[in-house]
């Protein structure tokens, strides 16, 4: 994974791909603030210092054989360059890009975005949720602080040839850590969700299976 920018945004992102085990680097302007984000972690990880907006840096972060790429730098028309150029080099990357200004938004979805976050909106969502549903937010933070546990809700595509085609959930849990818990299953067809299914439920290639668990 790529992340572009490093800054009070960028910072969280490194924290979760090392809480969660990920293969990244980082393209960031100031080796200041890498050195900084270093110090802060205590721990070293690859990380260019370089525009993210130059292809240079972007290929230097190997984008073309990358998973995904975040496009999270100074400026909305940044991010838009980013983007643009990320998809060029790579087809196939999951690109998902910040976005302050919502009239930015269309522009980034048309030039490659598949993912665009409004930090405005996901900050109201989560002050109207300590609002409203403060229990289930302070269980979220807790699962999400846990160092000994690090739980999250992940996702694994089911590939023809797994060795989990055609197991049923109830097999899925008998197999893996106690601590898995399958909370949703997704055809793929882009409708099609099952949630909480059912012990008996049979896995087939294609789905995704999204589930509770720590990184192991």
């Amino acid at each position: 994974y790529v992340v572009c920018g490093a800054g009070e945004t960028g910072r969280h992102m490194v924290r979760e791909l090392i809480e969660t085990q990920r293969d990244f680097v980082v393209i960031e302007g100031s080796q200041d603030r890498i050195d900084d984000l270093y110090e802060e972690l205590d721990k070293e990880f690859p990380a260019i210092a370089g525009d993210a907006t130059e292809d240079e840096a972007l290929a230097a972060a190997a984008v073309d054989r990358a998973a995904g790429l975040i496009a999270c730098v100074s400026s909305d028309k940044d991010n838009l360059m980013v983007t643009i150029s990320a998809r060029m080099m790579n087809a196939d990357l999951r690109i998902v890009a910040r976005c302050i200004d919502e009239k930015v938004a269309a522009k980034l979805k048309t030039a490659g975005a598949d993912a665009i976050v409004s930090p405005n909106m996901i900050g109201g969502m989560r002050m109207v949720s300590e609002l409203i549903r403060p229990t289930v937010v302070s269980f979220l933070d807790v699962m999400l602080r846990d160092k000994q546990r690090r739980l999250r809700v992940e996702e694994v595509v089911i590939q023809p040839g797994s060795r989990l085609v055609g197991k049923s959930v109830a097999q899925v849990h008998d197999e893996t850590d106690d601590d898995m818990l399958v909370l949703a299953l997704y055809e793929g067809d882009g409708t099609t969700w099952t949630y909480n299914p059912k012990p008996h439920t049979t896995l087939e290639a294609g789905m995704t299976l999204v589930f509770l668990s720590g990184p192991d």
